[in-house]
């Protein structure tokens, strides 16, 4: 936190919003842990089936079979996808909002004019060259 200063008042005011911005930070992360552990549950059911069906006799040894591959192949390509992509956008929506700073020039698409939308934010740049033109009064 900030050193006991009186002057730094707000300073302690935003160390401690930023307290439950850390803690759904942590909350996020600990989601990859969830869809990991569902990952082995699934696998541990899949072999649950498996073996029950080899017990009870041939013909459903074979769908049994059946259900352990599919299954199994399904686990994999979940287990493999799910937390990447929940990995990126954890670091694009938690990270990168801590440090990314859209400050670069704005995009104008092959210099078409504007007619359903209104331009609501102005870059730094902007702002700069419209500041440095000379104001001239219209009488």
């Amino acid at each position: 936190m900030v050193a006991c200063d009186k002057s730094k008042g707000p300073m302690k005011v935003m160390a401690l919003m930023e307290v439950a911005t850390i803690i759904s930070h942590i909350l996020s992360y600990t989601r990859l842990i969830g869809i990991l552990l569902a990952s082995v549950i699934l696998a541990h059911t899949i072999d649950y089936i498996f073996l029950k069906s080899i017990n009870i006799g041939l013909p459903l040894a074979a769908l049994g079979i059946m259900i352990l591959f599919i299954g199994h192949l399904f686990n994999i390509i979940i287990g493999v996808f799910e937390p990447g992509i929940q990995g990126a956008r954890l670091v694009y929506v938690e990270y990168f909002s801590k440090f990314y700073r859209g400050n670069g020039r704005k995009f104008s698409p092959f210099g078409s004019l504007r007619r359903f939308t209104e331009e609501q934010y102005h870059s730094e740049q902007q702002e700069k060259k419209e500041s440095d033109k000379p104001k001239l009064k219209v009488k």
